[in-house]
This record gives structure tokens, sequence and C-alpha cells, in this order.
């Protein structure tokens, strides 16, 4: 007994002190990771104030980037180098990857075929390649792209997103956030992109990447947009003086937002800040997609590329424009006031005429309603309970009390749903055989013979009674009701189940 108290000792004694050794390790093993979240944390926080990345990590590996869900490059924290998954297609460097080399110490890109790719500063200065200036802000805890004066977008550590497209791009590790801004917003975002995910409206700058665009009016080609010239191409002519017989071209100062043609004549302009002044000094604004003149929307200009003014559309494009060009070349110089007058009382006819239409069909169905109505009380089939006439049923479905009130409905054509005078359930008729009440009761009408449901909705089928074909409804051998209304179980269940009566 001794040797086994000593024995049972010595095994609580060694689990005690394991059982220490263990907690030691544990305690060690959360310091660890104290001091490693720590140091995410504080690295996180270093990477998401828009500093540029100036200390090469020797360990780290190349990170990759994506547009959207696919793969596009890879950028390396070591040599501070963006190798896009791209090669040059002519030049010297034909056939080589482009890569752009940012320099930690100035924050100056180029491209490895010594080409100027723009520059990051600290505190979020970016000149860009595809964009221009750009200036990425923290603000509340975002960081938020400006172009113009106007969000554009924001970025974290890892992702860049913005009005219309939640997944720009992202990397597959946290990196300054000053870099994913460069990246997205200055490589690979493009103008038209920013149009097409109904960013801000902007002066367009010159772009070679964009596609000309046909403007048309009322099914008329109006013009064709260059969009690396700025110029808007008119199917018109000059008609008198030095130019007479030469096309009309629209030139745009994209640092001014001044229009004019290529006789030197001022035709209106377009601000960043959503003003238009037409051709013939009007002020119009351009804000979310509408085209306002005061407080009043006169157009939309939209996503589909279609214009439109008063539900009339006046105009389409054939492809992507800043929708604040778009904007001038239609209520700045083709569409008049007295045009949007006209739109504006073709839409207020349509709406009255639509108006009238609707009521006069209303009317029709209303009266047509009356004299359904009318029709089917002078056919009203008696509910009969004992020797009393307790309610009517029309064939229709329609439930009436003595006064001729609705008061329910059975369903039409013999099965469905039993509802109350609110149009709410109360009950449902199969189309086989059983009546269920809102409770769950069941009730069953089978050949001429009526069961129930023992104990509510479980239980064995008991006969209750029957019903013949003119809708005399039985208990045992005595009748208790009748209603002649062409099915069994609506006779049943005016009679028996208690719905209505």
């Amino acid at each position: 007994m001794k040797k086994l108290l000593l024995f049972i000792i010595a095994a609580l004694l060694f689990a005690t002190s394991a059982n220490a050794q263990w907690g030691l390790i544990d305690l060690g093993a959360a310091a660890v990771n104290k001091a490693k979240e720590k140091k995410a944390e504080k690295r996180q926080a270093a990477l998401s104030d828009l500093h540029l990345p100036t200390t090469p990590d020797k360990k780290a590996k190349p990170i990759t980037f994506k547009w959207g869900n696919t793969t596009i490059g890879t950028y390396n924290p070591t040599t501070f180098e963006i190798a896009f998954n791209l090669k040059y297609e002519d030049g010297s460097m034909k056939g080589q990857q482009i890569v752009y080399k940012i320099d930690p110490a100035t924050g100056d890109v180029k491209s490895n075929n010594g080409t100027p790719k723009g520059y990051m500063r600290d505190g979020g200065e970016i000149e860009s390649p595809n964009l221009g200036k750009l200036q990425a802000k923290r603000e509340g805890g975002k960081t938020i792209v400006y172009r113009n004066g106007k969000e554009i977008g924001q970025v974290n550590t890892a992702k860049a997103w913005c009005e219309g497209n939640d997944n720009i791009g992202s990397f597959d590790q946290d990196v300054s956030n000053l870099l994913v801004a460069y990246l997205y917003f200055g490589c690979l975002v493009a103008e038209s992109q920013l149009i097409e995910w109904k960013a801000e409206p902007i002066i367009p700058q010159p772009s070679k990447e964009l596609k000309e665009v046909t403007f048309k009016v009322e099914g008329d080609v109006f013009g064709t947009w260059n969009p690396e010239t700025l110029q808007l191409t008119t199917t018109l002519t000059y008609k008198e003086g030095a130019n007479a017989g030469k096309k009309i071209i629209m030139i745009l100062d994209p640092q001014t937002g001044k229009i004019a043609n290529n006789a030197g004549a001022v035709l209106g302009s377009i601000n960043n800040n959503g003003t238009i002044i037409s051709i013939d000094g009007d002020k119009y604004t351009l804000k979310d997609g509408k085209v306002y003149d005061g407080n009043a929307i006169v157009g939309i200009i939209g996503k589909d590329h279609t214009v439109t003014s008063y539900d009339a559309q006046v105009g389409e494009m054939d492809g992507y424009v800043s929708p604040l060009l778009a904007a001038y070349v239609y209520f700045g110089v083709l569409i008049s006031k007295e045009n949007i007058a006209t739109y504006k009382a073709e839409q207020e006819a349509r709406i009255k005429a639509e108006a009238e239409r609707r009521a006069q069909e209303e009317a029709a169905r209303k009266k047509a309603e009356e004299e359904r109505l009318k029709a089917e009380l002078a056919n009203l089939i008696p509910v009969q309970k004992g020797s009393s006439t307790v309610g009517y049923v029309a064939k229709s479905g329609n439930v009436y009390n003595r006064d001729k009130k609705i008061i329910g409905q059975l369903p039409s054509g013999g099965c469905g749903t039993i509802k109350d005078s609110g149009g709410w359930r109360i009950g449902d008729i199969s189309c086989d055989t059983e009546i269920t009440n809102s409770s769950g009761k069941k009730w069953r009408v089978h050949g001429r013979t009526i069961y129930v449901l023992s104990n509510g909705t479980y239980g064995e089928w008991e006969t209750i009674g029957s019903v013949d074909s003119y809708g005399r409804v039985n208990l045992g051998s005595s009748q208790v009701g009748e209603c002649n209304c062409g099915y069994d179980k609506w006779a049943v269940a005016l009679i028996i189940c208690g719905f209505f009566f």
C-alpha cells in the first residue's frame, strides 16, 4: 500500500512538473507570437504611410500582382523592379520582358529600355505614364487617389478599387500603398476605364491607347473624336470665308477646357467641376451622368453610350468618351434650349396620354368588375346549415354572408388556397382529396365519404359522414347542410370544416 501511495505521489509530482514545463513553453510561444504581431502591425503601419520603398528586403521573394483575378506581373522588393508579363514588340528590346525600375533614393521610375515612367514621392505625389499627375492622400484611415482634385479610386497595401469596380487588382502580399497607387492608377488604369467605371467626369487628356469615337445625332453622324489630338472633326463644312469648303473641326485645350474651331473661334468650355458653357454661352452642369440646367435635369449621358433628353434619345456614341465631353457636344452644341423645351413638352404629353390611357383602362376594369359582381349576385348558391341559410357562394369561389357581403374566397377551380376577406390564407383544398385549416387539422373527401384525421394532424383517418352529388352533407346518417356548388370539397369546407360559417 505504501509503495502504491509513493507511486501515486511520484506520478502527481511528475505531472505537475510536466504541466509547469508545458506552461512555460506556452507562455514563451505566446510572447513570441505577440512580438510577431507587433512587428507585423508596425510593418503594416509603415506600408500605409505613403512612403517610398527604400530598404531592400534581401530575403523577400518576388510578389505577384493581378489585374482583376489574372496574374500580370511581379514586384521584387530586393531590386525594386516591377516586371510585367509583357514583351517589347519592336525596337532594340524587341522580345524582352518589360520591366520598370524604381530608384529608391528619388522615386523616379524608368523602364529597362531607358524610357522615363514618371515618379513617386513620399507623401503621395505621383507622376504616372497613363493618367498624368495623381495625388494619394491618407484620410480617415483610407488612402484615396485623386486626379485633377477629383477622387478616382482607393488603395490599401494590397488592393486597388474604385466606384464601379471593387477589384481593379491586387498584390499577393502587402507592399507600400504608394506603390499600389502608382502601379494601378498610374500604369494600368486607362482614361476609358475610369469613364467606364463611372469615375468623376474629367477634361480628356491626349491618349494614344483610346479609339476614335463617332458621335451621332438622331441617327446621323455628326463627327469623329480623335482622343490623341483632342479634335472632333464634324461632317459640317464652312460655307464662306477663308475656310469655305473645309470641314469644321472642334479642338479641345486639355489644360483650360476651352473648345475652339479650326478658324479660331471659341465655342465654349468644360470644367472638371462639371460646368459646361455652350456655344451660345448657356451654362449646364454634369453630375452623376445627369445634365442640369439650373436645378432641372434636362439630359442623361448613359452608360450604354446613349444621350437622352426628357426620355427622347437624341444621340449615341460608338465608344467611351468622358461624359463631360459628351455632355458638351450634345447639350453645348447640338441641342438648343428650344429643342429641350420641345422634348420636355413631348414627354409631358406622353405622360398625360399614358395617365389618361391607364385611367380609361381602370374605369373599364371597374365597370366590368361591377357588371360581373352584379351578375354573380344574381346567381349566388345558398349555403345551408341545418335548416337555415347561413350565406352564399359564387361559382368564382367568392363566399358571401347572409347580407351578401364578401367574407372570403374558396379556390377557383375547386382546389388551392382558402382566403379570408383580407386575402390571407386560412386553409387549403388539395387537388386530390384533402382539406386543411390553418391549424393543420385535416379532412378528406374520397368518393362520397368524408373522413377526419384523428388527433389533429396525426393518427388514423376516421369516417364521419358523406356528401352526395347535390352537395347534401351528412354526419353519420343525419343531413347537416347543403351547398349545390359543383364541388364536393367546397360543400364540406363550408358545412363541416367551419370555414366562414
